[in-house]
């Protein structure tokens, strides 16, 4: 019986062996099982695990940070939609002036000034002035003003509206006429002094003749300069009022005198 005893008591303590040790493996399995929540990333692993929906992940968590903060990277090209003002800026008028701003007004008035000095030339000779065969009217550029007419170029700038002329075709003729649009009348007076002054126009500059008389005189906005016979520059100054209207003083700055 003793015997006996014993071996059921053998047995007893191996069950419970067996079934202390299948416990600490089921423990075990457990522990593995748990572990792929220590690969997340919101535990501070390398994250090498795929992101899921996980709100730290903010790929698909409706309160992860980037669901809200990230621009669309479509959002780039709204700049140029009409709702954004991308359009309204360039097809703005004040963004890009058109050419007829920038310049049309001027041209037009040069223009204008040439067609009027060639009635005037015409006036002048039903008038009996006796002028050499010229050259048609033509305008003056600011480049070309201080040869030409006695301005340089930055005064030109400032007081000019346009310039033309009329000279003679050979340059064995001393003879030029000159019709100058100013801003406005003050202008018109600095033209004439410029003009008239030592150091504007020049009656000498064809070399081998000089002009008989060179005169300037104002009307207006309107300027005329007249390097020629004498004649020619009475006439001129007579047709020019009675266009015009009433003129102001003339000034004889040349007299044929070297």
């Amino acid at each position: 019986m003793e015997v006996m005893t014993i071996k059921k008591l053998l047995y007893l303590i191996i069950i419970v062996a067996m079934v202390l040790s299948l416990s600490a493996c089921g423990s075990g399995d457990d522990s593995l099982d748990s572990s792929p929540t220590v690969n997340t990333p919101g535990s501070g692993s390398n994250g090498t695990s795929s992101p899921s929906n996980s709100p730290d992940s903010g790929d698909g968590g409706e309160d992860g940070p980037l669901s809200s903060e990230t621009p669309d990277p479509g959002d780039s090209g709204e700049t140029t939609s009409p709702e954004n003002g991308g359009s309204d800026i360039e097809s703005s008028p004040s963004a890009s002036p058109s050419p007829e701003e920038n310049g049309e007004a001027d041209s037009n008035a040069s223009e204008d000034l040439v067609d009027t000095l060639a009635n005037l030339v015409d006036e002048f000779i039903n008038a009996g002035a006796t002028m050499p065969i010229s050259m048609p009217a033509a305008s003056v550029s600011a480049e070309d003003s201080q040869y030409a007419i006695g301005l340089s170029s930055a005064d030109f700038g400032q007081y000019v509206v346009a310039a033309s002329q009329s000279i003679a075709g050979l340059t064995t003729n001393a003879h030029q006429i000159v019709l100058i649009q100013g801003v406005d009348s003050n202008a018109a007076s600095q033209i004439k002094r410029l003009v008239s002054s030592n150091g504007g126009y020049d009656p000498t500059k064809w070399i081998c003749v000089f002009p008989e008389t060179a005169i300037v005189v104002d009307s207006g906005p309107y300027v005329l300069l007249v390097a020629s016979f004498r004649d020619v520059a009475d006439i001129a100054v007579a047709v020019f009022e009675e266009t015009f209207g009433s003129i102001g003083e003339i000034v004889t700055f040349w007299d044929g005198v070297v």
